[in-house]
Order: structure tokens, then sequence, then C-alpha cells
């Protein structure tokens, strides 16, 4: 790739970067919840290879805007529109071959996908508060999580989380679990409590 042009950033896209901003993109594909501490490293290991495939297109036009000059915040948006354009036909082809031998696999995927937007913002409130506090963040990071309203996944805010989802956290940390465990077994391990996505298996 070529080097920043002068007078600008430079579009900071590269392979590894463009990975760092796909969030979402990793969990719709591969149905992977976030982890309470994901070692990013084996993460991106995981995902990188297939995920470099399929959004070459994007990471083109990336290198394209910024060989022309542009500038970051002209070619950041398309490419990230890119980047979202591919998700949601990567994520529809993929139900298509799934509703074949399941018809309740969308339903399935919407319940994880509001799983996983439930845990993400929870994860986000916990990363913004200083390294230092963050164990003991996960207390009121969970309490503050916006509940969903009663109805089928997906019918509330994007990022909400079931009450029941909220109160079984509030009962095991009041038996005196660890928070951080708490949270993992409430919203990761066993999540139970989240219409639709199926319990492990035991």
């Amino acid at each position: 790739m070529r080097g920043a042009p002068r007078g600008g950033r430079g579009l900071g896209l590269r392979t590894g970067t463009a990975l760092g901003v796909l969030g979402g993109i990793a969990i719709g594909l591969c149905l992977v919840a976030p982890v309470v501490a994901e070692p990013r490293g084996a993460y991106e290991e995981l995902i990188q290879a297939p995920l470099r495939r399929l959004l070459a297109p994007c990471l083109l036009m990336a290198e394209q805007c910024q060989a022309r000059g542009e500038h970051e915040a002209t070619c950041r948006p398309r490419v990230e529109r890119c980047i979202r354009d591919i998700e949601e036909q990567a994520k529809e082809q993929a139900l298509r071959e799934m509703e074949k031998e399941d018809p309740g696999a969308r339903r399935t995927m919407e319940a994880i996908e509001a799983q996983s937007a439930c845990t993400q913002g929870i994860l986000d409130c916990i990363r913004a508060a200083p390294e230092q506090d963050r164990p003991r963040a996960f207390g009121p990071c969970v309490t503050a999580a916006r509940t969903c309203p009663l109805g089928p996944p997906g019918s509330g805010p994007s990022n909400c989380c079931p009450r029941a989802c909220i109160e079984a956290f509030q009962v095991l940390a009041q038996q005196g679990t660890d928070a951080q465990e708490a949270f993992a077994r409430v919203f990761l391990r066993d999540p139970g409590c989240f219409p639709g996505v199926p319990r492990p298996p035991r």
C-alpha cells in the first residue's frame, strides 16, 4: 500500500486497522458473542484471512481513495458504507442457506444479534472506564443498560438488554458472585434470559 499523501493523515484502513473497525461484522458472520477480555491477536488471526478476501473491494477502495490524495474524512465513510453493504449481503446469503435446513434460522440469528448488541453495549461501558476501575464497572454498567420492552427480539432499542438478564446478574452479585463472573455466566455462557437464543450444549 502506498504511503499517506502529503498534507493528510492517510486513510489508516490497512487490513489490520480495517479489521479493527469491523465490530459487529465478525459477530454477524461468525455468530461469535463478544467476550469479557478478548485476546485481540488471536481474535484477528481467526477472522483475518476470510475477512480479507471478503472485504477486498473495500480495502481496494481505501487504497485508491488514499492514492488520489483524498482526506480520511472523505474516504472513511465510503469505505465503512462498503463494509456495511458487504456485511448485509453476506448475512442474507448465509441466512438463506441456513433456512433451507432450519426455517427458524432467521429468528435465531435476530435473537443472537440482539444478545450481541446488549453485551457489546455493556462492554463498551466497561471499556470507557479507566483501566484500573474496569473490574468494578461491571455492576454499574449492567445496571445502567437500557431495558428492552416486552416483545420479540429486535423490538426495542438496538442495544437494549432483557430485564430478566439484568435481574439474574443482580441476584448472582447479591449472592456474592464476582461481578465479572456473574456477567460472563448470565450474558455469555448460558444466555437463557435472551428470548430465542439457543442454549449451549451441556
